[in-house]
């Protein structure tokens, strides 16, 4: 009897331990995911936060650097300079009566016009540019190899070495010179570059922010610029190279009867 009584008052006392027991393992086995959760949850919310932080911190730095970009242009000088010849830069009919006339008043030698569509030919083209027919037949050189800026700047460098010229007047866009410079510069270190720059009448530089057209070139082109700087500063120190095989075409002026019409340019390196 006694030995009855105690396995009954022991199936009556353990079965409800075992049962808590087992509550307490089942609660401890669902509580374990939802802590992780949470902490991958709050996780993520830092890392948004520092995301978004970086962001704003990035767009600061670059609507501080575009104001003063354009900051710069405005302070641009647009006294006529002398140098041993000049280079043209295509894009806008203002510029090219601008470098012819600063061949016609003897600022430079000669002037090399890069950029020239293959579809263009020299009458064509002379029949766009304000300045004496004589100048133009004797002492323009057209560069037909050149579609940006990086092949302006190696077709620019082979003409300059052809010549043996010591500095150079870059006759551009106000907003487009300083990038100009840049990577003239880096096509032709130890050439003196004087930069001339063209203000087009459509752009107006002091109330740019007001009109949309303006405000999308200015941007872009401060973009290509930060672009350049890092790729000639940070890329191609690297041995990254983004122009092989770029050769200057250039079609001579009459005043070199010796000159081939075509010049192979050598790609920079």
């Amino acid at each position: 009897m006694d030995f009855r009584a105690t396995r009954a008052f022991q199936a009556i006392m353990i079965r409800p331990m075992a049962e808590d027991r087992s509550s307490m393992a089942i609660w401890q086995t669902n509580q374990r995911p939802v802590v992780m959760i949470r902490r991958e949850r709050h996780s993520y919310g830092l890392k948004r936060r520092l995301a978004i932080l970086i962001g704003l911190a990035g767009l600061s730095a670059y609507a501080i650097g575009l104001v003063a970009f354009i900051g710069a242009l405005e302070r641009i000088g647009s006294e006529p300079k002398s140098a041993d010849a000049i280079v043209a830069l295509t894009g806008g009919d203002a510029r090219l009566d601008k470098a012819m006339s600063l061949l016609a008043e003897r600022r430079g030698a000669r002037l090399l016009i890069t950029g020239v569509n293959n579809t263009v030919t020299r009458d064509e083209l002379k029949r766009q540019i304000d300045g004496p027919r004589r100048v133009y037949a004797c002492c323009v050189d057209l560069g037909r190899g050149a579609s940006n800026t990086i092949e302006n700047a190696v077709e620019a460098a082979a003409w300059v070495r052809r010549h043996n010229y010591r500095s150079i007047i870059v006759v551009t866009a106000a907003y487009h010179l300083p990038r100009s410079l840049m990577e003239f510069r880096a096509a032709l270190p130890g050439v003196k570059l004087v930069g001339q720059p063209v203000f087009p009448r459509e752009l107006d530089m002091g109330d740019w922010w007001q009109d949309r057209d303006a405000a999308w070139l200015l941007m872009s082109e401060y973009t290509k610029y930060l672009a350049s700087w890092v790729r000639l500063n940070g890329l191609e120190p690297l041995g990254f190279r983004f122009h092989q095989g770029v050769e200057a075409r250039i079609e001579y002026g009459g005043a070199n009867p010796g000159d081939e019409p075509i010049l192979s340019a050598e790609p920079k390196t």
